[in-house]
């Protein structure tokens, strides 16, 4: 699978993690490290936490590991809270 698809999904559900604490957020950066290829065909379990706040950001960080326990990628982004 594509590595910008990967980083797609991990980006929303670093947003989407906000979203289920009450946090309406966007993303304003965020990065993606891929460490084993994610083969079409085999499931993939995303997870996303929230770091840290300061202010009206928040750091939050995600992962993405096959059905063998194969840890796809990481990511990590800053979110900032609309109003």
């Amino acid at each position: 699978m594509h590595g910008g698809i990967i980083g797609l999904i991990m980006d929303e559900a670093m947003v989407t993690v906000l979203w289920k604490h009450g946090i309406n957020a966007v993303t304003a950066e965020f990065s993606v490290r891929l460490n084993f290829p994610a083969y079409v065909g085999k499931k993939l379990i995303f997870s996303a936490s929230i770091e840290k706040k300061a202010k009206k950001v928040f750091y939050t960080k995600a992962a993405c590991v096959d059905e063998d326990g194969h840890m796809i990628g990481t990511g990590s982004a800053k979110c900032i809270k609309v109003d």
